[in-house]
């Protein structure tokens, strides 16, 4: 039998030997695959339709598009007079530092680095961009980092409350709240609620809106200091206001969100999909303040009050015109019962007269 401290000690020894040689890539990576629980809700939306770039892509890239980036190297080389791929070697350098940016790859090194070359050559003549910015990056820099300052600055020495959800757009506007949207150079995060009224920046939807939104999202998982995740919450804040088509109607015609899909019910449905894609933080929650402000707004008796009135008596325009209609008939018939009344009282002075 063999003795339990020999057997702790290979198990030692074994473990000692794989942490030797693990790779330190994990640790640098900033490039990420999409969570499978993300992509088997919309594969689409994280495919790319015309360009691959990139190892998590390439198995996937045509004939055609990879010709392509040959030539786009053979041109490049043209215009530096140059016959030999030697000349490129500070993107070749770049392109071998960039294998540990990526969680997962398939290919060998000299692969990946001939990949990554023709790829990083491509987008350059794209896009003229530095090297080192990942465009998911870009993206999130833009939409949110002017707000974390907004944001950051607001909610300074001040404690965390508890927050609750807010009601849909059309029960908000019932309960007496106004949607206006805010200046046009207001980012796009920025929400305010004062006097009552829901201060929102258009937010233009068109067909690419989703696409954009779930990579963009996807990416900012990732991100390890990004609390709070801002572009969840901000869509966790319209997927609130957005439950019907008629909430959609409401908010288009304060132009708060721009339609370039046509159809306010298309709008509805591209939230309601974009809506397995958010998971929401308790603790850091961006819009936690406007929503305590908006909730404090409809528990007020005298909204409360007017909110089930607009809701069980003006919520068509026919409610609306039976409404009226009752109070015409309603002074005709005080008319017609005071008006005798007054006349038999004022008429004995006539006579005296």
């Amino acid at each position: 039998m063999v003795p339990s401290s020999r057997v702790q000690d290979h198990v030692s020894l074994h473990l000692d030997n794989k942490l030797t040689h693990l790779s330190h890539r994990h640790c640098e990576c900033n490039i990420y695959k999409v969570y499978d629980r993300l992509r088997r809700q919309n594969e689409k939306a994280y495919e790319p339709e015309i360009l691959a770039i990139g190892p998590y892509h390439h198995h996937k890239a045509n004939t055609r598009m990879e010709e392509h980036k040959l030539w786009n190297l053979q041109q490049l080389l043209k215009r530096r007079n140059e016959t030999s791929v030697i000349g490129t070697s500070s993107y070749e350098r770049f392109a071998r530092k960039s294998t540990g940016c990526y969680a997962l790859r398939s290919l060998n090194e000299d692969e990946f680095v001939v990949m990554m070359l023709l790829d990083l050559l491509l987008s350059l003549s794209y896009f003229a961009n530095s090297p080192s910015q990942h465009v998911l990056d870009l993206a999130y820099l833009v939409t949110s980092h002017s707000f974390a300052k907004l944001l950051a600055e607001r909610n300074y020495g001040k404690k965390k409350k508890r927050w609750e959800f807010i009601h849909c757009a059309t029960e908000l506007h019932e309960a007496g709240i106004r949607f206006k949207k805010a200046n046009h150079s207001t980012p796009l995060l920025d929400i305010k609620f004062e006097n009552g009224t829901l201060q929102i920046p258009q937010f233009p939807v068109e067909e690419k809106t989703e696409c954009l939104f779930r990579n963009i999202i996807a990416h900012e998982q990732h991100l390890q200091d990004s609390n709070p995740k801002y572009v969840m919450d901000y869509l966790t804040f319209m997927l609130c206001l957005i439950n019907s088509s008629k909430d959609v109607s409401l908010l288009r015609r304060n132009g708060i969100i721009n339609n370039m899909l046509g159809d306010d019910e298309a709008i509805c449905a591209m939230f309601t999909k974009a809506s397995t894609c958010v998971f929401v933080s308790r603790d850091g929650f961006c819009y936690s303040e406007v929503f305590n402000d908006i909730n404090e707004h409809c528990r007020r008796r005298w909204n409360i009050w007017t909110a089930k009135l607009r809701h069980n008596y003006f919520n068509s325009p026919w409610t609306i015109i039976s409404f009226l209609g009752a109070v015409v008939l309603l002074l005709l018939t005080l008319t017609q019962t005071v008006l005798p009344c007054f006349l038999s009282f004022i008429n004995p002075f006539f006579h005296k007269c």
